[in-house]
């Protein structure tokens, strides 16, 4: 078995971002299409769209959850509730293996503007792996705790 966190390690080795590699392997075991899985997540990368923000390991995975668990009907308040309770387990655990959910402070950023951001890169090549295997293997734990199949 192929977990999603390797998945999504190599989605983002091949040079998609964060957020795209994180909701990769959810998305196609969803049943979304190559494209569309890649499509969605675009603009959230580099804490949303070099914002800083938060991160986009962490909003693809939030996607990814809402997939299997989000809110479809109107009167489904128990979905979300599930998908809430999920994302913020997401977040804690996320956060105590990194200290934060904040891609400028995952990476020590002071400002988020064009000049950080190139200076950055090398922080992207050495913590954001880390940071889309992590969020997608707390991920896949939680989908599994949960009794959903996950790639």
């Amino acid at each position: 078995m192929v977990h999603s966190y390797t998945v999504a390690k190599t989605k983002f080795s091949e040079g998609y971002n964060c957020a795209q590699s994180c909701l990769y392997p959810f998305a196609i075991k969803a049943g979304m299409s190559h494209e569309h899985a890649l499509q969605l997540p675009t603009a959230f990368g580099t804490g949303m769209m070099f914002r800083g923000e938060m991160c986009g390991a962490i909003t693809g995975s939030m996607m990814a959850i809402g997939l299997f668990h989000g809110k479809s009907k109107i009167s489904d308040a128990d979905a979300k509730e599930k998908t809430y309770a999920l994302i913020q387990e997401l977040h804690k655990q996320f956060t105590a293996k990194h200290g934060s959910i904040i891609c400028k402070e995952l990476l020590s950023l002071e400002k988020c503007d064009a000049e950080n951001w190139e200076t950055a890169s090398t922080k992207f090549e050495s913590h954001c792996p880390i940071f889309v295997e992590d969020a997608a293997r707390i991920t896949e734990n939680l989908l599994q705790k949960h009794n959903d199949t996950t790639p």
